[in-house]
């Protein structure tokens, strides 16, 4: 059985939600044939409640995951970590979603990434697609996302 490093990078801090803290833990999932289906999943979202729900959703189907507040935050804790999916909302302070999965991506060419949005229109959805990202709509369908992250080959 392999077993997948996630490099701790840091703490991650969300505003107004007291003390900072990294959200890490290691499950690994066994899937079909007994083969380790683990991803290690950086989740980008400011709503902490969202990004936490969607960390133990993912958590419990074997995955690793990383939380960051914003774009800046993701960049500079993740640019050494090992990352196969990011998960992050469209609207975020500073970067938005979109741009941050563009840069990534020139630096990460394999990483998969979905953005997600209640913001559905035309402009949203195509910037998303446009960065190399998939989009998902708020709210989260979790057995669609599951199924992304499941999915990736990075």
């Amino acid at each position: 059985m392999s077993h997948h490093r996630f490099k701790e990078v840091g703490q991650t801090g969300f505003a107004g939600r007291g003390p900072k803290r990294l959200l890490l833990i290691s499950i690994l999932g066994v899937g079909t044939m007994g083969r380790v289906l683990c991803r290690r999943v950086l989740i980008i979202d400011d709503n902490v409640d969202l990004a936490e729900n969607i960390a133990e959703i993912l958590q419990i189907d074997g995955h690793l995951t990383q939380l960051a507040a914003s774009a800046e935050e993701a960049f500079s804790n993740a640019i050494d970590s090992e990352l196969d999916v990011v998960v992050t909302d469209y609207r975020l302070p500073g970067m938005s979603g979109a741009d941050f999965v563009k840069q990534f991506r020139k630096i990460r060419t394999q990483v998969r990434a979905v953005v997600i949005s209640a913001y559905t229109d035309d402009g949203t959805i195509s910037q998303a697609r446009e960065a190399g990202a998939t989009f998902m709509p708020k709210p989260v369908d979790f057995k669609l996302l599951g199924r992304f992250v499941r999915e990736a080959t990075a």
